[in-house]
């Protein structure tokens, strides 16, 4: 898998009683340069008006879809990124980036959260995870994607 590779798999499942849907990069655990992404980031962003059963509606859809790129952009422009997934479940949008450098990605998004340049609040974590085996925990059936 190389840099360019941008196929992805769609996979549900149901957590705590509630539907949850994902977008997974395919394969990206072959993904050729791990050892320069060792830091798993996680951005957890509430959808405003959620379905009954936790999920985005066709209203909100696009705004977090242009959320999700906005916040692509801000991080590749402070360090090497690799987007793994994004996950829809209980009233929340999950994106999953794999980095190169915790400091300079925390420093970007805790200026987004000062400045307010960024129209929906979020909270973040990031961890290391040398030998991506965090996703795994995330997505059961991951490694069948």
């Amino acid at each position: 898998m190389n840099n360019q590779d941008t196929s992805f798999s769609l996979t549900k499942g149901e957590r705590d009683g509630l539907p949850y849907f994902a977008i997974v990069r395919h394969a990206f655990q072959q993904f050729g340069r791990r050892a320069n992404l060792q830091w798993l980031l996680k951005i957890e962003i509430d959808i405003e008006y959620p379905t009954e059963i936790g999920l985005v509606p066709n209203m909100e859809a696009e705004e977090l879809n242009n959320l999700e790129d906005f916040f692509q952009n801000k991080l590749r422009s402070v360090a090497d990124i690799l987007f793994v997934a994004r996950i829809t479940w209980n009233g929340i949008r999950f994106l999953y980036f794999y980095v190169s450098e915790p400091k300079p990605i925390a420093e970007q998004l805790d200026l987004l959260i000062q400045t307010g340049q960024y129209p929906k609040e979020f909270e973040y974590r990031i961890e290391r995870d040398p030998r991506w085996e965090k996703m795994a925990e995330i997505i059961p059936n991951i490694n069948d994607l």
